[in-house]
């Protein structure tokens, strides 16, 4: 993948009969992606579908399963950062503090915030869960500041309202996308979308957050991007 350029590697959510990520055994893998600077990379969309569809998903009845997909899109969200809760706590990112990980088309801004507040609260308050075994001593820092230094968010058709708080979900840790061409993305309204969510706020933010976060993290030719962008993308006095 390194050789031919590839900058990301697209890994399942559910690992099925396999060992799930806080196992030792992959730390080889994880160790080659940290070296060839390779993202981890993760995306909503699969979970347990014969828990909403029952046992004979995807031939069976749905009509049986009344409520199935309000279950289902309740739900999936959680299933994508499921592999970063079990990478943390595995202390995956102590023994690689240079791998990074992504997770896309999230729903951080409803979700992110009060997960990590849970994660940090387990890593403080041991009081009622120590006595299941030790947990955290192989854990130089909170699950949070794992988050900000070694993951970030491929925040697809971020709403004004995540960028109002975009220093509470990490502002160096967020990566605007478009979700083309899934019918749910901002095409073909795609410039408008863009100024109804980022017109008003500092222009550095701005561009971070609709580029410079993924160059950096993803290791982009930025200025084989900028030719691109200065045709097709936006113009700052766009979001003043």
């Amino acid at each position: 993948c390194s050789e031919n350029g590839l900058g990301g590697v697209l890994l399942p959510l559910l690992t099925g009969e396999y060992e799930s990520y806080h196992h030792p055994k992959y730390d080889p893998f994880w160790e080659a992606c940290q070296d060839l600077n390779i993202v981890v990379c993760f995306h909503s969309g699969p979970a347990p579908m014969e828990d909403y569809y029952g046992q004979m998903f995807p031939m069976g009845n749905i009509d049986n399963y009344p409520g199935a997909v309000g279950i289902f899109i309740s739900e999936v969200f959680f299933w994508t950062y499921r592999p970063l809760i079990f990478m943390t706590w595995g202390g995956v990112f102590e023994r690689f503090p240079r791998l990074k990980a992504s997770v896309t088309e999230t729903g951080q801004g409803f979700l992110l915030p009060p997960m990590l507040k849970m994660l940090d609260h387990h890593y403080h308050d041991t009081h009622f869960s120590a006595k299941l075994g030790d947990y955290r001593t192989h854990l130089s820092m909170s699950p949070t500041d794992y988050f900000k230094r070694n993951c970030a968010i491929g925040a697809s058709c971020m709403p004004r309202t995540d960028v109002e708080i975009r220093h509470e979900l990490g502002l160096e840790q967020l990566m605007w996308g478009s979700d083309y061409p899934h019918p749910e993305g901002t095409w073909p309204h795609t410039a408008k979308d863009l100024k109804d969510a980022f017109t008003g706020f500092p222009e550095d933010d701005v561009a971070a957050i609709l580029g410079g976060n993924a160059g950096k993290f993803y290791n982009f030719d930025m200025a084989a991007v900028d030719k691109v962008a200065a045709e097709v993308g936006p113009l700052k006095s766009d979001f003043v």
